[in-house]
C-alpha cells in the first residue's frame, strides 16, 4: 500500500492529536493536524477565557513522568516527578519541535463537520480526506468553566460529582470559598500520587500486569473481585476515611477511574471540605435540596459530573449514545495520557498501512457478543450502562499486536519505551534502552529498589 497517496485529517492538537500525526507521518500517510485555537496543547494550553476548557493553572499531573510521556520522547532528568501544567505544555511543545511537526499543523482552523462522500452535499466540503482521526476530546459541560477560585470569595460553594476534577475544584476553593461542599451520590477509591513511598502508577510491574491479564482471560469475573479488593485494601492504607464521607461503597474499578489527589482527603480531615450527599433538586435560588432529606444554602454550584463521548463532527456517520448514557461513559481504562495516545496510534497506522490483518466480520461479531456476555455478567449492577468499557490487559494486548511492538512476546520492564524497544512493524527507537535503563535508576535514587509489596516505613 502507498501510504503517501492516503490523506488523513488529525482534529485536534492535544497529546493524543500530536502523537497521532507524528505516528501516520512515520508510516508515510499525507497527514495534517487542524486545531481551533492558536497553539497547541489542548487541555493542558492553559486560557482565562471561560468558554474553552483547559486545565487548571495549579493542575498537577496524575501520572507520573515515568509513564506519562511518549514512548521515543522522554521528559527531562530534571523534571519532577509529575509534571504541572506549563511543565507538561512546554513537553508537548518540545515534543512538535524535535519531530518537526509545526510544518503539517494549522493552528487557528475550525473543523465544521465531517461528513461521507456519499452525502448529496458532498460538494459542500472544502478538502478531502481518506481517513480521519477525532481527537478532540469531550465537550465539559459546568466545571469547564471554572478558571479562577478567586472568583468565589466568600462564597457558600457545592461541588458536585466525586471524582478527580472534583477533588482538585473542591481543594483550590479551599482559602477563597466561605463554605465548601462536595455533593456525590457514589464512592470512590481514592490515592495519593506516592503510595508506600512511590509513584502509584508504578506499584504494578509489567509482570504483576501479564499475571493479573492471564487471570482475566482464565477467570475474567473472578479476576475482576480480585481487583476491586486488592485497590480497595490500598486505598485505605493510604488514608484514614471517616464513613461520614461515604467514600464506600465504591463502584468497581473496571468501569471507574480512581481518584489521585494528595490534597481532597486531608481537606476533609480538617473540615476546609464537607462530604454530603447526592444533590436531588434546587428549591431557590439559594437552597437545594439532597437525598438524605436535609437542604443547604448554597451561592454557587459547580456541577463536575462528567462529559458526553459522543465523536464531535461526526453526526451523519456515527450513531451517538444515548443521551441518559452519555456522560457516565466515558473510557474507563486507565488513560495514561501519553502512554495510551502512542500506543493507539500506532495501532491505527498499522491497520490503515495494511500490515496488520484485521478480524472477518464474523470474528468481529463473535467478539462483540463476547464482550457483551462479559459486560453484563461483570457489570449488570453498574447504575449506568458501560458502553465503552474494556477488558483492559486483553485490549492492551491487542493493542501491541496491532502495532507491531513486540511486548507480547518480549516480556520487559512497564515503561512507555519499551514500545519503541523491539523491532517490528513500527519504527524502533535507538534510545529505548538508555531511556528504560534512566528510568528505572532515577526511580531508584528518588525511591529505593522496588521491594516484595511491603511498605515502607
Amino acid at each position: 500500500m502507498d501510504t503517501s497517496q492516503v490523506r488523513v485529517a488529525v482534529i485536534g492538537g492535544g497529546p493524543q492529536g500530536l502523537c497521532t500525526l507524528k505516528n501516520l507521518l512515520e508510516e508515510g500517510f499525507d497527514a495534517t493536524l487542524f486545531e481551533q485555537r492558536g497553539c497547541i496543547g489542548g487541555l493542558w494550553a492553559y486560557t482565562d477565557d471561560p468558554n474553552v476548557t483547559t486545565v487548571l493553572e495549579s493542575t498537577l499531573a496524575n501520572i507520573s513522568k515515568y509513564k506519562n510521556c511518549f514512548a521515543d520522547f522522554p521528559t527531562k532528568d530534571e523534571d519532577p516527578v509529575y509534571l504541572n501544567q506549563k511543565q507538561f505544555l512546554r513537553y508537548l511543545q518540545d515534543y512538535v519541535q524535535i519531530f518537526r511537526l509545526g510544518e503539517k499543523i494549522q493552528l487557528n482552523t475550525v473543523v465544521l463537520e465531517v461528513i461521507s462522500p456519499h452525502k448529496d452535499d458532498q460538494e459542500e466540503k472544502y478538502s478531502s480526506f481518506d481517513k480521519v482521526i477525532i481527537a478532540t476530546g469531550g465537550k465539559i459541560i459546568h466545571s469547564s468553566r471554572f478558571k479562577k477560585p478567586q472568583e468565589f470569595r466568600d462564597l457558600d460553594v457545592m461541588v458536585v460529582g466525586f471524582a478527580n476534577t472534583a477533588a482538585d475544584i473542591s481543594t483550590e476553593l479551599v482559602g477563597h470559598a466561605k463554605k465548601g461542599y462536595v455533593s456525590h451520590r457514589r464512592g470512590i477509591y481514592a490515592f495519593p500520587r506516592l503510595v508506600n513511598g512511590k509513584p502509584i502508577d508504578l506499584i504494578a510491574s509489567r509482570r504483576f500486569a501479564t499475571i493479573a491479564g492471564t487471570m482475566a482471560a482464565i477467570a475474567p469475573i473472578r479476576s475482576l473481585s480480585i481487583q476491586d479488593r486488592r485497590i480497595d485494601r490500598t486505598s485505605k492504607s493510604c488514608s484514614k476515611l471517616d464513613p461520614a464521607w461515604n467514600f464506600r461503597p465504591a463502584p468497581s474499578r473496571s468501569t471507574n477511574r480512581v481518584m489521585v489527589s494528595d490534597t481532597f482527603i486531608p481537606r476533609l480531615a480538617d473540615g476546609s471540605i464537607k462530604s454530603v450527599a447526592n444533590l436531588t433538586q434546587i428549591i431557590d435560588k439559594n437552597t437545594v435540596e439532597l437525598a438524605d432529606g436535609s437542604n443547604i444554602s448554597v451561592d454557587c454550584i459547580i456541577f463536575c459530573t462528567g462529559y458526553a463521548r459522543d465523536p464531535p463532527l461526526v453526526t451523519g456517520i456515527e450513531e451517538p449514545i444515548p443521551s441518559s448514557n452519555a456522560q457516565d461513559n466515558a473510557k474507563n481504562h486507565l488513560q495514561l495520557l501519553c502512554e495510551v495516545a502512542d500506543l493507539e496510534s500506532m495501532a491505527i497506522a498499522q491497520i490503515w498501512k495494511g500490515a496488520y490483518q484485521m478480524l472477518t466480520e464474523s470474528q468481529m461479531n463473535r467478539e462483540i457478543d463476547a464482550h457483551h456476555r462479559w459486560v453484563n455478567a461483570a457489570l449488570g449492577d453498574e447504575p449506568a450502562a458501560a458502553v465503552k468499557v474494556v477488558q483492559e490487559a486483553k485490549w492492551r494486548a491487542w493493542l501491541n499486536d496491532a502495532a507491531g511492538t513486540n511486548v507480547n512476546e518480549k516480556l520487559g520492564v512497564d515503561s512507555p519505551h519499551v514500545m519503541r524497544l523491539f523491532d517490528g512493524r513500527r519504527r524502533k527507537w535507538d534510545g529505548a534502552r538508555d531511556a528504560i535503563i534512566r528510568a528505572n535508576h532515577d526511580v531508584e535514587e528518588r525511591y529505593g529498589k522496588r521491594t516484595s509489596g511491603k511498605k515502607n516505613t
